[in-house]
């Protein structure tokens, strides 16, 4: 860990997760490869601990690395290191990297990863959601006692606070009136590079059948980590309606995502509902793969309860699939009016959103043309240059 020659380190990035499956590992990517490309001012120390392979977000975490890792401008310097429990690493190698590196602002990219026992800089933190302290139920006991003692001591301590969303801003303000002060909005993008539309969606929707053995070229998709607040034992129940009431022989629903927890209930309401034919499960995508099943799906699906941002929708968006979604928190926000919304308490109301998208081919077109335009208000670049704006002021901050 020896410095390399130059000046001093202006922002520390904790970049461990960007070899996580979810969304924190697709906001790490995009801001990483966007500060890259738009900010020659300031010299990154980018950290990277691995992470426990045991858990099923980061089983895949070598191949995830290697494939977004974007080059780094020679004047950065990357530091890996391999301790086995996260909490140590927190306690006592970040603080050991900061004393010796001495960055002028360290940035926690996911929501609790501060250097507690050391303070050498000032810090900002991305405080994505706070469902732990909002909503702990959707959370597993032991994960969500953790994070809210973290996210209570990171609102108090950080010098500014992002998160990606006006419903998110509004839940910390909620619960942390003190903190508004210092509390920025800055919407993700969405990576148009990998996230676009295809010349013959039919042909990629052909190819994918085989590649995933589906019954069917015709699918909708949900990308989701499978947990309770997902929400997808609703929406498999409107799901089998629309296959009985309309006798559909075709259409499949495909789930691209790793499994979370309490994830029994799915398989459960999969063989009620003698579903085993027309649902595939994928787990576990790569970010390409992930891309072409947006790129030739009849639509996407999202009936989560609850989401801080929501990035399978964007993602959809920019490849012109239509979508349908929860109309609460983020979600509804992000989507704007360029997809159908339902209320996800509701199977009635994802019923009729569900039989429209199939069975309207006139709004489907509408809602493709309707969420490229919204997602094209989604930019990467736009976030990162609002992000080193922040970097600079509280830095300015600091010194006076």
């Amino acid at each position: 860990m020896n410095p390399t020659t130059g000046p001093p380190f202006d922002i520390a990035l904790d970049i461990s997760f960007l070899s996580a499956a979810g969304g924190i590992g697709t906001y790490t990517a995009g801001l990483l490869r966007a500060l890259g490309e738009i900010d020659p001012n300031h010299r990154y120390l980018l950290l990277r601990n691995a992470l426990p392979a045991t858990v099923p977000q980061y089983a895949r975490q070598d191949e995830l690395w290697q494939s977004r890792m974007p080059t780094l401008p020679p004047e950065w310097q990357l530091i890996q290191t391999t301790v086995a429990n996260r909490p140590a690493w927190l306690l006592a190698a970040l603080p050991r990297i900061l004393r010796k590196f001495r960055p002028r602002l360290y940035h926690a990219l996911d929501s609790v990863s501060f250097p507690f026992a050391c303070r050498t800089c000032p810090w900002v933190v991305t405080l994505h959601d706070i469902i732990p302290l909002t909503h702990p139920r959707f959370c597993r006991w032991r994960d969500a006692a953790g994070s809210q003692w973290l996210m209570r001591r990171a609102v108090r301590l950080a010098d500014g606070i992002i998160t990606v969303s006006n419903y998110s801003a509004g839940q910390i303000r909620e619960r942390f009136p003190l903190a508004a002060e210092k509390l920025h909005v800055i919407y993700s993008g969405v990576d148009r590079d990998q996230f676009h539309p295809v010349e013959d969606r039919a042909a990629l929707a052909r190819s994918l059948m085989q590649r995933w053995n589906l019954p069917s070229p015709h699918y909708l998709l949900c990308a989701a980590t499978l947990s309770p607040r997902r929400n997808l034992e609703r929406f498999l129940e409107a799901f089998a309606w629309y296959l009985e009431t309309y006798h559909d022989k075709d259409v499949v629903l495909v789930i691209a995502g790793c499994r979370g927890w309490k994830e029994q209930g799915i398989f459960h309401k999969i063989q009620q509902r003698k579903l085993e034919n027309r649902v595939r499960f994928l787990d576990f995508v790569s970010d390409t793969e992930l891309a072409q099943l947006h790129q030739a799906a009849l639509g996407l699906a999202n009936p989560s309860l609850i989401e801080g941002f929501g990035f399978p929708v964007l993602e959809a968006m920019a490849c012109g699939t239509p979508v349908i979604c929860s109309s609460t928190t983020a979600l509804g926000e992000i989507a704007g009016n360029a997809a159908l919304r339902f209320d996800p308490l509701d199977v009635e109301s994802m019923r009729e959103a569900l039989r429209i998208l199939v069975e309207d081919s006139a709004v489907r077109a509408r809602l493709a043309q309707q969420g490229l335009e919204r997602a094209r208000q989604f930019s990467w670049p736009a976030a990162a240059r609002q992000t080193v704006s922040l970097y600079n002021q509280i830095i300015q901050e600091t010194k006076s």
